[in-house]
């Protein structure tokens, strides 16, 4: 009954934002396995790593076209535009085309992607009243998380029977309903906004200290999952396991969270940022080096708690913190300092796993993230100021 009255307290416009991401994500938690695909098709690690770091390159790439897009034509036409772009990268894909063709449909559903999330973002931060943002970024966290646990232990089971092209079709049929529902949105954002470069915006950020915490942190995010969830299925079938035994768990422990407890981010706010850190990468450390079906199974359920209260934390906070003016420049920078931890760290990991192996390489990525936390605990949080603080 809670949950019901909590809904029907969200604007109309938020919940059809949601709806068209959640179809929109579970095309993409399906791309998760892309690797798994690539791999079983013949292709080696780096190469795998080239195929999946070709679609992060054009998500940064076309960065500042999406900022130009979305204060042209605002989150609607940004919404269906990523969408149809994302589909045709996607069309190509299931021909199961030569290499050099995997890698131009890769560029072009990035390409989509990349818009497709930002007007997504934006649209959300827009909508949603300040009061209720860490509650409805929670349950819009649930649009990345839902595919996870209902359609990629699915797909993966496809995958390994060797049904490649109707996982990836599934995808395309995700992405073209993610359009439908994404028509039903009202054109009220549509009016023209005036561009502020990204570099402009950067170092007005950069000045803000709670802004840059916020900005730091969300590559810390990313980094518990770039480098990890696109080769968890590879790691996972040389212990003896599946990648599913850990994207279940941190899935169903990622959307109670969001579902129940989302609401404590707009009353703590900054105050869970360790919490959640220090959760999600305990769980990552006993997944990886555990290497047991067991081990993944609880480094899941960590993982999913931490991961669980980041995404609507971090995401309210940008929310809060941005002048509604600057909304579109300053979440495409957000996205951007996410996203580019998404090029880089895939890549980097798929050089190590052709150095070794995919399990080694996902343990010893875990400790780099280790560090990388605690270099933020040491030198970035402390720096906040909560509201009504000097």
């Amino acid at each position: 009954m809670k949950i019901r009255s909590r809904i029907d307290s969200l604007p109309k416009e938020f919940l059809t934002c949601l709806f068209s991401s959640f179809a929109c994500y579970t095309s993409m938690a399906i791309f998760f396995l892309y690797p798994l695909i690539l791999s079983l098709k013949g292709y080696s690690p780096l190469s795998v790593g080239l195929a999946w770091i070709s679609f992060e390159i054009a998500l940064i790439g076309s960065r500042p076209w999406s900022n130009a897009f979305l204060h042209r034509y605002g989150t609607r036409k940004g919404l269906l535009t990523g969408g149809l772009i994302m589909a045709s990268g996607i069309t190509i894909l299931n021909m199961m085309p030569p290499f050099y063709l995997i890698l131009i449909g890769r560029l072009i559903q990035g390409t989509g992607w990349g818009l497709f999330i930002l007007a997504n973002n934006i649209h959300n931060a827009k909508v949603l009243p300040p009061e209720i943002r860490g509650a409805g970024f929670g349950l819009a966290g649930l649009a990345p998380i839902l595919p996870q646990l209902t359609f990629f232990p699915l797909a993966e089971w496809l995958v390994l029977e060797g049904y490649l092209r109707l996982t990836i079709f599934v995808a395309l049929m995700a992405c073209v309903i993610s359009l439908f529902l994404a028509k039903g949105l009202s054109q009220q954002n549509e009016k023209a906004t005036p561009r502020i470069p990204l570099l402009t915006v950067l170092n007005m950020a950069w000045k803000n200290g709670n802004i840059r915490a916020i900005l730091l942190s969300a590559s810390a995010f990313a980094m518990l999952s770039a480098p990890v969830l696109p080769y968890m299925a590879n790691g996972a079938r040389e212990w003896g396991s599946y990648g599913s035994a850990f994207l279940l768990p941190a899935s169903g422990v990622s959307i109670l969270i969001r579902l129940f407890i989302s609401r404590m981010v707009d009353r703590f706010e900054t105050r869970l940022l360790k919490p959640g850190f220090y959760c999600a990468a305990t769980g990552l450390i006993t997944a990886c080096w555990g290497r047991s079906t067991g081990a993944l199974i609880t480094g899941g359920v960590l993982f999913g708690l931490g991961t669980g209260i980041l995404y609507p934390l971090l995401f309210a906070q940008m929310s809060k913190l941005t002048p509604r003016e600057l909304m579109t420049p300053m979440f495409t920078l957000f996205n951007t300092f996410l996203d580019a931890v998404w090029v880089l760290a895939p890549l980097a990991a798929a050089g190590l796993a052709q150095f070794r192996s995919y399990g080694w390489m996902l343990q010893f990525i875990s400790l780099l993230i280790i560090l990388y936390i605690f270099s933020l605990r040491l030198w970035v949080w402390p720096l906040i100021k909560l509201e009504g603080e000097g």
